[in-house]
């Protein structure tokens, strides 16, 4: 491989930036083959393109304290080496969320999501029309699915970037579906990389518990703003958070009453501490349509097509629901629906694709999210409630938020 340019950081690691040696016959590597040949040490012989770096080679070498490789892809190409994208090796960008992403298990759970996976892939298939010879971005491609279902719905080239190492299986099993020639995996953030086009479709599933849970969502808008073409196809389109009062008499019974006998003892002194742990984090459960004590309410909508970075770092509403059946508010639960607008403009298809997380609809594996009141005041059918819900991103860890429940301290004050 040739050698095109060299850079030397700070802390002395050396990355060489290389391309295949086209012309003398060696294949055109991608960066995965290169990591695999590297991890199995057949890693082909490298030269420098010119005098100046091979000379710049040997002075960096001498004092470096470790070093990575970039491949250029296409860098034989007219435009030269500094118009090539490049592909990071190294997992300096992996932290603790990128790490959960590189477990089969959290992509096994979310491959047997029925409805997640129907309503993307009826998304897709409604959406041919828009996609059918064009680019797309797939914004956290994960084992690939969502580009490869681009693929053969007829795009013309996918990017699909993924940042954790699952990339590197992504990349297998693109080649064995035969869709390595449109699917292009490309490891690392979406923000550190280079596209070599603008495109025509971005298409990623972001979503979190409560819809935003994980702050994701920020990469993707990064991702429109960088990378698609104005009045470019958003897949999912828009989102909606609900909210509606719930009662939680399983988990009361379970949680809380549970220590006021335990084989014959009282150990209901337990139970202060037991309430603490269930406020004090949001509890993720699948609930029943019958647990819902009012119709939901809209917390948020989100246009994905215009929305910013800063208009999601607090969310703040006050609702009012009506009581339809009598019970004990213990909470009051979130869940999410995503649209794929462009999947009603095929013939015949009017109705537009949703995947909804909501307790009356099939369970998916976001569940839904509670937010407990710390107390459990019984309210009556007909009788009104208000509440006001406030998400607020963290300062210290902007991947979470901060939910806040406030009612009026006369339903606070309920027995």
């Amino acid at each position: 491989m040739i050698i095109k340019r060299i850079e030397k950081d700070e802390d002395g690691t050396v990355t060489l930036f290389v391309c295949a040696d086209v012309e003398g016959g060696e294949p055109d590597y991608s960066q995965l083959e290169v990591d695999r040949l590297v991890e199995e040490g057949k890693f082909p012989s490298l030269q420098a393109d010119n005098q100046d770096i091979n000379s710049a080679m040997a002075e960096a070498m001498s004092s470096a304290s470790s070093m990575q490789i970039k491949v250029m892809q296409g860098a034989s190409s007219p435009q030269g080496a500094d118009a090539m994208q490049t592909e990071t090796v190294t997992d300096k960008y992996s932290d603790g969320y990128f790490d959960s992403y590189a477990s089969l298990e959290v992509h096994e759970v979310m491959l047997k999501d029925q409805p997640r996976m129907e309503a993307y892939s009826q998304a897709v298939q409604r959406c041919k029309h828009l996609i059918e010879g064009r680019a797309v971005l797939d914004v956290g491609a994960g084992t690939g699915l969502l580009a490869m279902l681009c693929a053969k719905a007829g795009a013309r080239v996918v990017y699909a970037a993924e940042a954790s190492s699952m990339a590197v299986d992504a990349a297998a099993i693109v080649r064995a579906n035969g869709l390595e020639g449109v699917v292009k995996i490309l490891r690392g953030p979406i923000e550190e990389l280079d596209l070599p086009e603008k495109v025509d479709v971005l298409i990623s599933e972001w979503m979190g518990f409560y819809l935003l849970h994980e702050s994701m969502f920020p990469s993707v808008l990064f991702a429109r703003d960088r990378w698609l073409k104005p009045g470019g196809l958003m897949l999912p389109s828009h989102s909606n958070i609900y909210v509606a009062p719930v009662s939680m008499e399983k988990l009361k019974q379970e949680k809380l009453n549970f220590w006021d006998d335990v084989l014959g003892l009282d150990m209901s002194h337990l139970k202060t501490q037991a309430l603490q742990n269930l406020v004090s984090t949001p509890q993720v459960d699948i609930l029943a349509g019958d647990q819902l004590l009012g119709e939901m309410r809209t917390f948020a909508t989100i246009n994905c097509n215009t929305v910013t970075d800063l208009e999601l770092r607090e969310l703040v509403k006050e609702m009012e629901f009506t009581v339809v059946r009598d019970g004990e508010l213990a909470g009051f639960c979130c869940c999410f629906d995503v649209q794929f607008e462009g999947s009603e403009s095929l013939p015949g298809k009017s109705d537009r694709v949703i995947l909804s997380t909501s307790p009356l609809d099939p369970p998916t594996h976001w569940k839904q999210t509670v937010v407990m009141l710390g107390a459990f005041p019984k309210v009556a059918a007909g009788e009104g409630i208000t509440c006001r819900m406030s998400l607020v991103q963290d300062a210290d860890n902007p991947r979470h938020y901060s939910i806040t429940v406030e009612l009026p301290e006369a339903a606070q004050n309920r027995k």
